[in-house]
């Protein structure tokens, strides 16, 4: 490139920068505070905590705060806790298999399970308003943990 040219597009930008700025945003990704869980949730997902970091918290923070929406949305689908354990395995499966945070935090996979089936149990037990709410309420400290990452 000539320097003619140079000069050329640093006095585009110059005077386009303002308008450019414009385009970018800058709170692309908003993530709003979680309220903490009870004592006894921060006690099942706290090796969720410890098994991530700074860099893996979030995302695995979003996954769950939305999939808690999602199994709280529901009121068709998931009609026991096994259909829920297997959605759940899929859906993380789809999620992070091939990601950059594939095989990069070891136990973190457990201690979610754990976590779940802590509070839940691990009966195929029917899907009413009560048992909905108890997974709601364990994916939710779940997302909360991985927050608290870092």
């Amino acid at each position: 490139m000539r320097r003619s040219d140079l000069i050329v597009v640093a006095c585009l930008a110059l005077v386009f920068w303002p308008q450019l700025q414009g385009m970018v945003p800058t709170d692309a990704v908003k993530v709003d505070p979680m309220s903490a869980p009870t004592a006894e949730l921060q006690g099942l997902v706290s090796p969720v905590t410890d098994a991530l970091d700074r860099a893996g918290g979030p995302t695995v923070a979003v996954f769950y705060r939305q999939f808690a929406e999602i199994v709280g949305r529901d009121k068709t689908v998931l009609t026991n806790t096994g259909q829920f354990r297997d959605f759940h395995r899929r859906a993380a499966m789809l999620m992070f298999k091939g990601s950059e945070l594939a095989g990069k935090y070891p136990g973190v996979d457990k201690a979610i399970s754990d976590a779940i089936a802590g509070h839940v149990g691990l009966d195929n037990a029917p899907m009413d308003d009560a048992k909905r709410k108890q997974l709601v309420d364990v994916l939710n400290a779940v997302a909360w943990a991985a927050g608290e990452a870092g």
